[in-house]
């Protein structure tokens, strides 16, 4: 308890005057009387040996004892935190200050206990002394501030982890195109060596490399919310079902997979890839976490929260939703690892044993699909994760997947716009090696001033989204104004614009996503130049 020093009360001395008579005087006891046993607040007077010498009616309504039992009671019968020995050394610290307030607990006749704040006070009457105490019940307003202390951490955690999903972005973004480079120079140099070249497993080996580190670029732009996704309507139910028997040769045999399905389960718009990648780095950091073996339980069921039952996740909104609940019964996890669970890079794990990246992938999933996540840990007890999909009303065909096809030559003249140096030479000496022919520019500005100044017929335009000045959309938009007609091609290392409010771009298809190689832009030419 912190004690807090008011000023103190002036002592009511003997030969005071109260009014000019005795009548008026006994009307101001009565009124004094009336409002104090009337106070919603309890209100108690307690003697040098700390029994109460009066309490008013809330103090009896409070406790539940008639006032009978509380006048022949003492502090500590109804104070948990105050024990006897601390009596002698609070009523003399009282006396020196003479009122303090500060914040206890009280306990019921019924054994309930409850918090209260209490301001007390010195009281003298001629040669006796009292201490009188007023208590208000703080319940409510306990529960009030830790609720909103609840919500500011929720908050907080959820700005933390937008800030740290904006430069995971953009990380990812320049990674990528560091990467096409890499894999574009690579298959340009493995097609111009003959077969059984000494240089090809060199070659082979760096685009090994490369390739891995896509893996790391996808996982990035998927907790920042920028991978693209085939969403369709879903069945989770389903979907877990034919996946449970991959995750039970996952996690091992000396763990117990469990997966109850919920009835009548709604339909959700989620990509299917992405519902087995949250499962399996669940399903990984469950095995993990019970490294002698334990229980991975999986569960869906229909939810519709609302109130104090929807956590706090930034734009959240009340309405029905899909609960996928994964759980196990492994270590567990403390309050500061709880509290950075979801950020890129961070990990528990030995060197070497994870990315630190499966959470967060998790998280970004979750965040693109416009859901939400709440996780429950303590050590030695295990974690729970609940995961909410908005629930999906309707029908939708899943989209048929094509593969990309090697492309054959081509005579076409495309208009390329990559700002970026090496990423723009790259790619021109892949469009001439498909037989097309090629004017790079450096920006949107330089486009333009081709467009406008030159009559060169132009079959397509091959343009970067995210550009200093003027991202893709803009440019194609006023390049069509110029050249009606003309074919437009998007590529970019994450397919959403960080500016207008995060809207995607109007792609309509025509995306190309870094790194690519040469067959997979010959492929996309081709479809686009024939539509």
């Amino acid at each position: 308890m912190t004690w807090h020093p008011i000023r103190p009360m002036p002592d009511i001395k003997k030969d005071q005057q109260i009014g000019k008579s005795s009548r008026e005087r006994q009307d101001i006891l009565v009124r004094f009387q009336y409002t104090i046993e009337q106070s919603p607040e309890a209100v108690f007077w307690l003697e040098r040996n700390g029994r109460f010498s009066y309490v008013n009616l809330q103090a009896c309504r409070s406790l539940g004892y008639s006032r009978e039992e509380l006048l022949s009671m003492y502090l500590w019968d109804i104070d948990p935190d105050f024990p006897k020995r601390r009596w002698k050394k609070h009523w003399e610290e009282l006396r020196t200050l003479g009122r303090r307030t500060f914040e206890t607990r009280h306990r019921r006749k019924d054994g309930y206990i409850f918090p209260i704040e209490v301001s007390a006070c010195q009281v003298t009457l001629g040669d006796q002394e009292f201490h009188a105490a007023f208590v208000r019940d703080i319940t409510e307003s306990k529960k009030a501030r830790e609720e909103q202390s609840r919500l500011q951490e929720q908050l907080q955690q959820a700005q933390k982890l937008e800030a740290i999903g904006t430069l995971a972005g953009g990380v990812a973004h320049d990674f990528n195109n560091m990467l096409s480079v890499i894999l574009g120079y690579s298959e340009m140099l493995r097609n111009k060596l003959p077969a059984g070249h000494g240089v090809l497993r060199d070659i082979g080996e760096i685009e090994k490399a490369a390739r891995r580190s896509m893996d790391i670029t996808r996982q990035l732009l998927a907790f920042s919310r920028k991978q693209v996704i085939a969403p369709v309507a879903l069945d989770m139910n389903r979907q877990i079902g034919s996946t449970v028997k991959m995750l039970g040769r996952l996690i091992g045999e000396n763990m117990e997979l469990d997966f109850g399905p919920g009835e009548e389960l709604w339909m959700v718009k989620l990509d299917p890839s992405q519902l087995d990648q949250i499962l399996i780095n669940l399903a990984v950091n469950a095995r993990d976490a019970m490294p002698q073996g334990g229980k991975l339980t999986i569960k869906t069921s229909n939810m519709t929260p609302a109130g104090k039952s929807l956590p706090f996740n930034g734009d959240v909104s009340p309405g029905p939703y899909v609960r996928l609940t994964v759980s196990d019964n492994g270590s567990g996890m403390d309050k500061e690892v709880l509290s950075r669970v979801f950020e890129p890079f961070f990990t528990t794990k030995e060197t070497g044993k994870g990315t630190g990246l499966g959470l967060s992938t998790i998280y970004g999933i979750i965040k693109q699909n416009n859901g939400f996540i709440d996780v429950r840990s303590e050590p030695g007890t295990g974690t729970t994760f609940n995961i909410y999909f908005p629930r999906f009303e309707g029908k939708e065909q899943i989209p048929e997947m094509t593969e990309p096809t090697p492309g054959s030559q081509g005579s076409s003249t495309i208009l390329l716009v990559e700002d970026d140096d090496m990423v723009r030479n790259m790619t021109a000496n892949m469009i001439e090696t498909l037989g097309h022919t090629v004017l790079a520019v450096p920006g949107p500005l330089a486009a333009l001033s081709f467009c406008e100044t030159t009559h060169v017929p132009i079959d397509l335009l091959l343009t970067d989204t995210i550009m200093p000045k003027m991202d893709g959309a803009e440019l194609s938009s006023r390049i069509e104004v110029l050249r009606p007609g003309i074919k437009v091609l998007f590529m970019s290392g994450y397919p959403t614009a960080p500016r207008g409010g995060g809207k995607a771009l109007p792609y309509r298809g025509n995306f190309i996503e870094k790194p690519f190689t040469k067959d997979h832009l010959a492929s996309k030419i081709r479809k686009i130049l024939r539509e």
